[in-house]
């Protein structure tokens, strides 16, 4: 029987993996923001990069966070406890095979949409 408790989990990057916040949003199997209820944007953000992609089965979050990196913002953590995140293994991405082949779809499909958009804007390695 597993073991309730609390734990709090820190919304940042994992900078010594990924050199940049948008690498690490691009390339990365999860978002390092745990949930978008942990998030809030001003009104014109989505005015600028738009809003969820509904097109992504796994990952529009992600996508969303990338978005508004390329377009500039940057952003803000805390690290007071914002949300509450209810975690279970039915249907997660790292356990359920399937799953793994959608996101891996949806992270190719993301990094080909916002490619040349961060080519512009950074220096990159050519893909």
């Amino acid at each position: 029987m597993p073991t309730e408790g609390k734990c709090t989990t820190l919304q940042k990057p994992n900078l010594k993996k990924y050199s940049s916040p948008i690498i690490h949003s691009i390339l990365s199997a999860s978002s390092f923001i745990g949930t978008p209820s942990s998030v809030v944007f001003p009104r014109q953000v989505f005015d600028e990069v738009g809003l969820f992609d509904e097109e992504f089965r796994v990952g529009g979050d992600n996508d969303l966070y990338t978005r508004c990196l390329i377009a500039g913002y940057q952003p803000i953590f805390t690290e007071q406890p914002v949300a509450i995140q209810r975690k279970h293994n039915q249907g997660q991405i790292t356990t359920d095979p399937e799953k793994i082949e959608v996101g891996n779809k949806g992270r190719i499909a993301r990094l080909n949409r916002v490619y040349s958009s961060v080519e512009k804007r950074f220096y990159i390695v050519p893909i």
